[in-house]
């Protein structure tokens, strides 16, 4: 038993306790140190979970974290963890000149009520894909407008042929392919 560190420690308690109050004595018993080893043992695991949460909060700068109406965290962006976002978002988007169609879920369960998210990872100051989409739905609007006026005019007018199509496109800024043209 006197191999045990922790009885050791124990022994030790019990000898501050007796030095400090020597009353409480009488209540440990005939062994002390094995009436003092279950708090020795708390104790050293309360301070080791101590220690190890204050670790965590100062290598990932962690500040806050709030788990009501979702979730959010403060953190102060530590050197390692910026770097590895920073690798993170150029792995994911290579040589995308925009945005990532990689998907990163995660199932968040709150409440017994499991939700699946999913995040883009989109270069600041380029479109989002809810705008190119956007983009590409306006420029088929106007390709539809221009061919529609075309069709009216070719058959209420007349005159007009492909070439004039051709060339109204690409005044609007919608030119056809080289290969579409001939």
């Amino acid at each position: 038993m006197k191999d045990d560190p922790l009885i050791a420690l124990a022994e030790l308690a019990a000898d501050v306790l007796d030095d400090v109050c020597p009353a409480t004595m009488t209540a440990l018993g005939d062994n002390p140190a094995a009436s003092m080893r279950p708090v020795v043992e708390a104790v050293l695991a309360e301070a080791s979970a101590e220690r190890w949460v204050q670790k965590q909060l100062k290598e990932t700068g962690l500040k806050a974290m709030d788990f009501r109406n979702g979730m959010a965290m403060e953190i102060e962006p530590a050197r390692e963890m910026v770097a590895h976002w920073v690798g993170a978002a150029r792995a994911m988007l290579g040589d995308a000149p925009n945005y990532s169609e990689t998907p990163i879920e995660m199932e968040v369960k709150v409440a017994e009520a499991p939700e699946r998210f999913a995040f883009t990872l989109q270069r600041v100051g380029k479109l989002t894909p809810h705008q190119a989409r956007q983009k590409a739905e306006e420029a088929t609007a106007d390709v539809l407008r221009i061919v529609s006026d075309w069709c009216v005019e070719a058959n209420d007018v007349g005159g007009v042929n492909a070439g004039d199509l051709a060339w109204r496109l690409e005044e609007a800024g919608h030119p056809l392919s080289a290969e579409v043209a001939s």
